[in-house]
């Protein structure tokens, strides 16, 4: 009985993190598969391997890192909008797949071109536009674990986009402002967006939350005067303090999404005890860091995400502080935490331990 336990365990975490897909056909690129349009291909990261005379790294920069890749193609029949979606990803450290589309010939990188290259750090169903595609063009796709991550995926190539926007500049900037009960979005719609529009979607994920989830709606609305109204809130009352990482999309009449704004949200309940991490971040430039906080004992992976340093200039540095409230996870047994920051211009980390 305790043998068959163990094998159905092993089964369960193989699924959970694609592991249950032996090494793909398309590993090589001389094997890739062409994706139809309006089909979904399913597909797994375990096992593949790179062909490392079939990428060129300095294309990406330090967006993305090969690991463990495997190669798609399409052709451009039509002149119709062309959008990559990626969905149920399933991945062993939440950090999702890392997309690279090229214009080129198979396995020759120094005819290559990106046309896209955006690193998820998601697990969310997300999808890339590619705009200004060339008709009847053939174009290569590289599919990746984002940060030596294992995923299992769908991918599907479609005239219509499904699930949130990723790797575009949202039209307004949102911001928020709460009390002991709530945290509030605010958002602005510019004036040359205000008839574009028939609806708005909130979307929230929590720090323990593997995805972003729909929340609410709102309708795009008009004045007493009959003019489309610009300014928008929406309160969303919470029962613990935490990071609340918020997406606001658009939806056009012709069902087209586009990325209102988005922001994280620090909230603290009046009643809560404050357990935070404070970090202080620090640069000579204009980056990003990335920050990963893992259980100190198990060395489980809590929680990750980008942080920006553009705007404050201090002595000639770059800096940001910012705070992780752990309550929610030391209620979860959670109680010491190793965080580890990289500097993504140079890849250099540093451990902290709390």
């Amino acid at each position: 009985m305790k043998k068959s336990l163990f094998v159905l365990l092993l089964f369960y975490t193989s699924i959970k993190f694609g592991s249950c897909y032996a090494q793909v056909a398309n590993d090589n690129i001389e094997n890739r598969v062409e994706l139809s349009f309006n089909k979904t291909h399913s597909s797994g990261t375990a096992d593949c391997t790179v062909q490392w005379g079939c990428v060129d790294e300095t294309l990406t920069g330090k967006k993305v890192e090969y690991h463990n890749d495997q190669w798609f193609d399409f052709n451009t029949e039509s002149s119709n909008k062309y959008f990559i979606n990626v969905s149920n990803q399933r991945c062993r450290d939440r950090r999702g797949v890392q997309l690279v589309v090229i214009d080129g010939q198979p396995c020759q990188p120094e005819t290559y071109e990106i046309v896209s290259c955006v690193s998820l750090a998601t697990q969310d169903d997300i999808f890339v536009e590619l705009k200004n595609l060339k008709l009847n063009h053939s174009y290569l796709v590289n599919i990746d674990g984002y940060l030596h991550d294992y995923c299992s995926f769908d991918l599907t190539l479609s005239d219509k986009a499904n699930g949130l926007p990723l790797d575009v500049d949202p039209i307004s900037k949102a911001s928020f402002t709460s009390d002991p009960e709530a945290v509030t979005i605010h958002w602005q719609i510019p004036e040359e967006n205000d008839n574009a529009f028939n609806k708005y979607q909130i979307f929230r994920k929590g720090q323990l939350e593997k995805t972003h989830q729909l929340i609410d709606e709102l309708e795009h609305e008009r004045d007493t005067y009959g003019h489309f109204k610009r300014d928008y809130s929406y309160t969303d009352t919470l029962n613990r303090s935490g990071i609340y990482h918020y997406k606001i999309v658009a939806i056009s009449p012709e069902q087209d999404i586009l990325l209102v704004g988005e922001l994280n949200a620090h909230y603290e309940k009046s009643s809560s005890q404050r357990h935070n991490i404070k970090l202080i971040l620090t640069s000579k430039e204009k980056m990003r860091f990335e920050v990963l906080i893992y259980d100190k004992k198990s060395e489980k992976l809590l929680m990750s995400e980008f942080v920006e340093l553009k705007d404050n200039l201090k002595a000639n540095n770059y800096f940001k502080v910012v705070y992780y409230n752990m309550r929610e996870f030391k209620e979860f047994g959670f109680h010491n935490f190793k965080v580890v920051t990289i500097n993504q211009n140079t890849k250099a980390k540093k451990e902290e331990f709390f």
